[in-house]
């Protein structure tokens, strides 16, 4: 078996050397060790590695990932990368490369392994899957029918080419589509229950269906889905294959059709329809021919067809069928008389052809009208036209007949009488000639709906249509005549013309008239009225009311139509009501409770007679007048009276009256009190000699018919009060519309005009403390509109107070500092607590400016009207922060630096020493090289933990120590040791002073354990214990296991062994103290102080 080749690119030789070591031993076939990126990329495309192991830190201008970006370009091959520098940014960058495994340095030999045996075999199946997936690509491409596949939320993940060919879409414009989309909506509902059904049964499912072309139209599809399952059993996706059935879609209609209309013409035809053979012998017949000759389907075919003729109709006969067997058809229809089974004798019309099969003649189809009935009916109507021209000629109505063109055929000798032609000259003429427009459309309505009846087969040969209309008279006046209309049908049933009795009406019409307009007189006044009207029965109940009597009862019409009268409640109009019907006029005025809504309207109400031709009593009608508005007015005035009366009396305001000579008539307390008077030295003061000469303006503009209105200092004129007043004075009118007197009203705001100005001393203090403060104010309203701007906000800005009165506050802060003023604006509104954050705005030469910024909210009577914000300028101390932070980062990239460059140094050691272990021939040399090698790599990954540690002065020891025990057992499993060693630590961080020594402490005690605690022949379970604890500040290590102890004598100050010997001296180091306990096993405690 070939072995697999890697190249490794690592700028260390002894580490190349020691890790191109490890490879062979585990097999692998190293064909080179590239010190740089450049050598790498000319060495891998010469010799074509099965694996490339790059270093990612590499001297010169290109790294390890930039050389793996260049190799992966043009070789299919796997990177792993080896490093000790795994920061962020640098996965990061070696991701894009799509690498197949990290090994970080120091190199543990079976981490290495595991690895690079993973990449290569990952890659290996990664290279058949795509050979394979181009073979079926290929495969389906080159397919007739659509293939495709969709995922488990059933959308298209892939979709063959022959998509564009049947169906014209482009397999990109369906992947992530549905294929539900373009199924007919007709098909959805049963195409998704067939497939969902498959899925559940886990057996595939062949469906047809409509599905839309690109350009709109639906093509038929024939689809196989077979479905894929996860291991568990649950649905994830479906392969299909999808074939164009159109063509056969299309023949298949076009065969059942024919197959259709064959079956309708033979089974289900009116006519009879017969197949016989050339001798006449009956092969096949439908209903209605069995029917007709009186045979059974059976019977039938034992029948000729020239038996059934009469003799005197056989010669026809016997012509009709050399006229089919020349020419194929019969050139006109032939009339045959036949004896039926029963020898009844039918008149039958026949017309027949030949039947081919394969193009030769097979047969005759024979199909045959039974006209028997049309016979008779030919002969009845011969008799009955001379009988109807009897009645017609005698009759006084006209009596005529049209065609289907509508021309005269036949009028009565009435006719002349009434319209004043003669018969002979309108016969022949159209009926336009006598009837107008209109009346000739409403016949060609009569016409066309006797055709459709006919068509429908709904046709009534006893309907008649009975129409008014107008026609011409010779002197050219106006006939009116009540037609009566019906079809005229010709033996088989269709229409030949129309037929009518007109009769003249001229004398009703008139009649008529006369009544329709004294109608409509009553009814315009019935309804029109603006009173209530009902008309009633002898019986009391309702036969008729207006739209206002059903509005003043608050109900509808429909609702008192029917009513008894003698229900109502309100006894008193029964009784009127009755009276009329008794001869009496009667009035009557007062409540009225509805007796179908509970209404109580006020009304006035008169009942009288009514009576017919003769003078006798029918019924009753009255009329109601509604009178609620004009209680309730009355009413609402004396409530207005009370309710200004109490307001007058009560107001909060002062209120008082005056005459048209300027005398004041009355005036409320509120009034007297803001006067610092009473109400009596008030009335009959001349307002003319009031000491405030500028009210009297305002009171005499009243009294001219104004409002007016006056705000200012009053002096009183029965006192010596003073107040700040707001009044306004209105006239007051007569029922003519003339003033008569006026009216004010008064409203002390003295205590307003003393806060005002408190307001305005305190708005300047505001103000002058605005304007000067050194740091930015500004307010803006809800809308972040800046209402406010303060000198440090121009100054800052750069802009004048007239360009940000046109700005708002999103328009100068800086793009990505956008959603955190939204955001914190939202708080503010929300809590109503201090706001303080930091934004960058932009001045308008477009400098970025960065703020600190405390915000408050602003009220105005009580509602949240804006907010107001503090800024600060801290440019200077971005500043300092920013060159604080370089410092820093500087700092914190020399010290990874310096790690890193230490733990290269420790692999360097490692390597040389495993290098030298290898090349020792004595086992108890090489035995102590490797523990010297154990030691060096204990202190490595301290460095290494630090390294990748957010604090540089702390590692994460309880990662460190699971680490370092698990390479441990790595090294040793195999040898005495079955089940890893069981780890129970706390999360301690600790300094780089106190990591070392307790990680040579765990290495030794460790290593001892695995190599010296089951020896060989010692039964049971093996078990190494590492536990780590702290309380208080101080740490207890235990690590312990459960083998055959260390001796009785054994002292780890004495003993020769280098290792255990360390173990007293780190201690020391640590400040601690250890206990031994020997059994069972072997148990150390190291407690120690963190520092």
């Amino acid at each position: 078996m070939r072995k697999h080749r890697i190249l490794v690119v690592e700028d260390e030789a002894i580490i190349g050397m020691h890790i191109k070591s490890t490879l062979c031993q585990f097999g692998y076939d190293v064909i080179g060790v590239s010190a740089s990126a450049k050598e790498a990329i000319t060495t891998a495309r010469e010799q074509e590695p099965d694996l490339l192991l790059m270093d990612i830190v590499m001297p010169g201008d290109m790294d390890g990932i930039d050389a793996a970006g260049i190799i992966k370009s043009t070789l299919d091959l796997p990177v792993v990368y080896l490093t000790g520098n795994a920061d962020v940014t640098t996965v990061a960058r070696a991701r894009e490369t799509n690498p197949y495994g990290y090994v970080l340095k120091p190199v543990n030999p079976q981490d290495l392994f595991s690895t690079i045996d993973t990449a290569l075999h990952s890659h290996g199946l990664g290279k058949r899957l795509r050979e394979n997936e181009e073979k079926l690509r290929k495969l389906t491409d080159n397919m007739r029918d659509m293939v495709g596949q969709i995922d488990r939320d059933t959308l298209i993940v892939y979709a063959s080419s022959s998509h564009n060919k049947i169906a014209g879409y482009e397999p990109a414009e369906l992947i992530g589509t549905s294929p539900m989309d373009l199924v007919h909506p007709d098909d959805k509902d049963g195409l998704r229950k067939a497939f969902y059904r498959g899925v559940e049964e886990h057996t595939d499912i062949r469906t047809e269906y409509r599905g839309r072309h690109k350009d709109g139209h639906y093509i038929w599809l024939e689809t196989v889905n077979s479905f894929m399952y996860t291991p568990d059993g649950q649905f994830d996706g479906a392969v299909f294959s999808s074939r164009d059935i159109s063509e056969r879609k299309r023949v298949e209609a076009l065969h059942r059709e024919s197959e259709e209309r064959y079956n309708a013409l033979f089974s289900r035809s009116h006519d009879c329809v017969y197949v016989h053979d050339f001798m006449g012998n009956f092969i096949d017949a439908n209903e209605a021919a069995l029917q007709l000759f009186g045979y059974s389907k059976d019977e039938v075919k034992n029948v000729n067809f020239q038996s059934l003729v009469t003799e005197d109709q056989l010669p026809s006969a016997y012509e009709a069928m050399e006229e089919i067997f020349t020419t194929g058809f019969q050139e006109k229809n032939r009339e045959f008389r036949v004896r039926t089974k029963k020898n009844e004798t039918k008149h039958i019309d026949v017309m027949a052809m030949m039947l081919y099969r394969e193009g030769k003649p097979d047969a005759v189809l024979g199909i045959a009208r039974d006209v028997t009935e049309q016979k008779r009916t030919e002969q009845a109507l011969r008799e009955s036209e001379v009988k109807y021209r009897l009645i017609a000629d005698m009759m006084t109505d006209v009596v005529w007949t049209v065609d289907m063109e509508f021309r005269y055929t036949y009028l009565s000798p009435s006719f002349e009488k009434v319209f004043g032609f003669s018969t002979e000259e309108i016969i022949g003429r159209s009926v336009v000639a006598m009837i107008g427009p209109e009346e000739y459309s409403r016949l060609l309505e009569i016409f066309m709906e006797e055709k459709r009846l006919r068509n429908s087969g709904n046709a009534d040969p006893d309907r008649h249509v009975t129409v008014e209309h107008a026609a011409k008279h010779r002197n050219g006046s106006t006939v009116w005549l009540e037609s009566v209309v019906g079809a005229i049908r010709d033996s088989s049933g269709d229409i030949v013309g129309l037929h009518g009795v007109s009769r003249d009406i001229r004398d009703r019409k008139k009649a008529e008239e006369v009544l329709r307009e004294k109608e409509e007189q009553f009814r315009a006044l019935f309804e029109n009225s603006s009173a209530g009207i009902f008309m009633y029965d002898l019986d009391m109940t309702v036969t008729d009311c207006n739209r206002q009597f059903a509005d003043m009862l608050m109900t509808k019409r429909e609702n008192l139509i029917g009513l008894n009268l003698n229900l109502l409640r309100e006894t008193q109009i029964v009784k009127s009501l009755v009276e009329a019907l008794e001869g009496k006029l009667s009035v009557y005025k007062g409540p009225y409770r509805a007796t179908t809504t509970g209404a109580v309207p006020w009304i006035s109400s008169s009942a009288t007679p009514l009576r017919d031709a003769r003078g006798g009593i029918v019924g009753g009608l009255g009329i109601v007048v509604d009178i609620t508005d004009m209680i309730s007015a009355r009413e609402a005035v004396r409530e207005r009276e009370e309710r200004f009366s109490a307001v007058f009396d009560q107001s909060p305001v002062g209120i008082f009256t005056y005459n048209s000579s300027m005398v004041l008539t009355g005036a409320n307390s509120r009034f007297a009190t803001i006067l610092d008077s009473t109400i009596e030295k008030l009335v009959g003061l001349d307002l003319t000699r009031l000491k405030e000469k500028a009210v009297i303006p305002v009171l005499e503009e009243a009294l001219r018919g104004k409002v007016t209105h006056y705000e200012g200092p009053y002096h009183a004129t029965t006192s010596d009060a003073f107040r700040w007043v707001r009044f306004s004075a209105s006239p007051l009118r007569g029922p003519d519309g003339e003033v008569t007197s006026g009216i004010g009203v008064v409203v002390d705001i003295t205590d307003s005009k003393l806060a005002e100005e408190a307001l305005r001393e305190s708005e300047e203090r505001y103000r002058n403390l605005f304007d000067n403060a050194n740091d930015i104010v500004v307010t803006a309203d809800l809308d972040l509109n800046f209402t406010s701007i303060n000198k440090k906000a121009l100054e800052v800005t750069g802009y004048s107070q007239e360009d940000l009165s046109r700005l708002r506050v999103p328009d100068i802060v800086a793009p990505e500092y956008l959603d955190v003023v939204m955001s914190n604006m939202r708080k503010k509104i929300e809590g109503g607590a201090p706001t303080r954050y930091e934004v960058e705005i932009l001045t308008r030469n477009g400098e970025r400016v960065p703020l600190e910024i405390n915000t408050q909210l602003v009220f105005r009577d009580g509602t949240l009207a804006g907010v107001q914000g503090i800024a600060r300028d801290i440019s200077e101390r971005k500043r300092m922060e920013e060159r604080i932070r370089t410092a820093l980062a500087e700092k914190e990239t020399l010290l990874r630096e310096v790690h890193h460059r230490v733990k290269n140094n420790f692999q360097v050691i490692t390597s040389l020493m495993a290098l030298q272990a290898a090349a020792i021939q004595s086992p108890e040399l090489r035995t102590s090289f490797i523990d010297a090698q154990s030691r060096i790599r204990s202190m490595s990954l301290i460095h290494e933990k630090l390294y990748q540690s957010d604090d540089l002065s702390r590692i994460d020891f309880s990662s460190y120590v699971k680490t370092i025990v698990q390479e441990l057992y790595g090294s040793f499993m195999g040898e005495a040791m079955q089940i890893p060693p069981r780890v129970d630590t706390a999360d301690i961080r600790l300094s780089v002073d106190q990591a070392i020594p307790c990680g040579l402490i765990i290495n030794e005690l460790v290593t001892n354990s695995f190599r010296h605690a089951f020896p060989a022949g010692w039964k049971g379970s093996p078990e190494v214990l590492v536990s780590i604890r702290e309380s208080g500040g101080r740490v207890e290590m235990v690590l312990a296991d459960n083998g055959i102890g260390l001796p009785e004598s054994a002292d780890l100050n004495k003993t020769k062994s280098l290792g255990l010997s360390l173990v007293p001296m780190l201690v020391r180091q640590l400040e601690g103290t250890i206990v031994l306990e020997r059994s069972p096993g072997t148990r150390a405690i190291i407690t120690f102080q963190v520092k």
